[in-house]
């Protein structure tokens, strides 16, 4: 997927929880941010999977001169726009351990996951094209060290909850990450995602399901999550 390039100070609400400006570099310099689109839908799919109540980037592209301040190489996925540290937290406000969102990363999706503090709290992601790195960092930042999490970390594998059909007159979160998703294949508009299922994102849907092959019943039922 593309990456679009931001100015410095722009707002822009990139999808239902992300925005723009949460992403610029923490450096001083006024320079513009590069964003992987992909980065952000599959941050928004962490973020439906671990049923966050936020998550916090804490760097997200970093400059040459930055990159290299904190340790990095200044070549890495963080300077081309393609990643993101994040710190994730429940609805109760709790900060979920970086082990669950690790594995829930590689859920969803992530090439390059490490869990990157010694708390547990923090964790990398990123969208890298060739390849994929799962590591801790704790344990060492030269190279991979597994090829699953949940096995890595001893969490045991749960069985995907079912979402509820929605219809139309529904509101709420669960309207808003399907409007995100119908927005992200070009059937609704970034501002018609507002969690309020009604006749323009009705249409979208059916117009949506038309084009999949399902039958067309403006209900987002499991055969429309699933192809969505």
């Amino acid at each position: 997927m593309a990456i679009k390039t931001y100015k410095y100070g722009d707002t822009t609400q990139l999808s239902p929880h992300f925005n723009a400006s949460e992403f610029k570099c923490k450096c001083a310099g006024k320079h513009d941010t590069p964003i992987s689109e992909e980065l952000v839908i599959k941050l928004e799919r962490l973020y439906e999977a671990l049923d966050c109540s936020a998550i916090i980037i804490t760097s997200g592209y970093r400059c040459v001169v930055h990159d290299k301040a904190v340790g990095g190489n200044g070549g890495g996925f963080h300077t081309k726009g393609m990643a993101a540290d994040i710190c994730c937290y429940a609805k109760n406000g709790a900060i979920i351990s970086s082990k669950i969102v690790c594995c829930k990363a590689q859920d969803v999706g992530f090439t390059g996951i490490a869990n990157i503090n010694s708390a547990y709290q923090y964790t990398h992601v990123d969208v890298r094209e060739n390849g994929k790195w799962y590591g801790n960092e704790v344990v060492t930042t030269a190279t991979g060290v597994t090829d699953d999490f949940y096995k890595y970390y001893g969490i045991k594998k749960d069985n995907e909850p079912k979402q509820a059909e929605l219809k139309k007159g529904d509101k709420g979160e669960l309207v808003k990450q399907m409007q995100a998703r119908l927005a992200a294949k070009g059937y609704l508009r970034k501002s018609e995602i507002d969690g309020d299922f009604g006749r323009i994102t009705l249409c979208g849907l059916c117009g949506f399901q038309f084009e999949a092959g399902l039958t067309v019943t403006g209900v987002y039922d499991k055969a429309t999550q699933v192809k969505l």
